[in-house]
């Protein structure tokens, strides 16, 4: 038997419920992508395969890539808000052509947005920049964000602190698009089942009062 194969049966075999709850959320994304081929129609495409992969390797014990695709994810809705947003901005149009490199435009949707919901969201060093940077680690193979260092061997292995790691931050960056998306599209509804992100026990109650405040509820 290969590694990989070791791990999933593992996984599966420690974490199901987890890896439903992760599968039922990708679902749920899918409808949310909606029919509008505005830009973040594309975005939200992209990113179903990121959060799609992230399970994929969790599952595997490829815990560095699950993360580095959670922040892929973060980018590319990232920029189809500003897209939704500023369709014009000089950066997201170089982009758009191909011309420009972009990676989470957080200057952008400071500036794009209004109170509270620029401070709730977008304020510089707050909750969303800091998932950012975490997940950026891992994009790049820091250190402290490798895989020998999550697996303490070679690997993969399997590592129950790792998937956990994986689990929450994939809550997290659920949660992180689905404020985007509302913000670039203000009609923005959540799909069924989704909501559950936004509260305990996933979100803090401080999380669950950004949600309500975000979504006008």
């Amino acid at each position: 038997m290969h590694l990989p194969d070791d791990v999933a049966l593992t996984t599966s075999n420690h974490h199901g419920r987890q890896l439903q709850t992760l599968y039922t959320f990708w679902g749920a994304w899918l409808e949310a992508i909606g029919e509008d081929e505005d830009a973040l129609y594309g975005a939200m495409l992209d990113a179903a395969d990121c959060f799609q992969s992230s399970t994929f390797d969790a599952l595997h014990g490829y815990y560095r890539s699950a993360l580095s695709n959670l922040r892929a994810a973060l980018d590319v809705v990232a920029i189809g808000t500003v897209g939704n947003l500023a369709p014009t901005d000089p950066v997201y149009a170089k982009w758009k052509a191909g011309n420009a490199r972009l990676v989470f435009p957080r200057a952008q949707l400071r500036r794009l947005t209004h109170e509270p919901v620029s401070s709730l969201l977008f304020k510089q060093d707050g909750w969303m920049d800091d998932l950012y940077d975490e997940l950026s680690a891992y994009n790049h193979s820091r250190p402290d964000a490798s895989d020998g260092t999550m697996w303490e061997s070679n690997g993969p292995v399997y590592r129950t602190l790792a998937f956990r790691k994986v689990f929450g931050s994939q809550i997290a960056t659920y949660a992180a698009c689905y404020h985007m998306i509302k913000v670039g599209r203000p009609d923005f509804v959540l799909p069924k089942n989704s909501e559950i992100i936004f509260l305990p026990p996933f979100a803090s109650g401080e999380g669950e009062q950004m949600y309500r405040t975000v979504f006008g509820l």
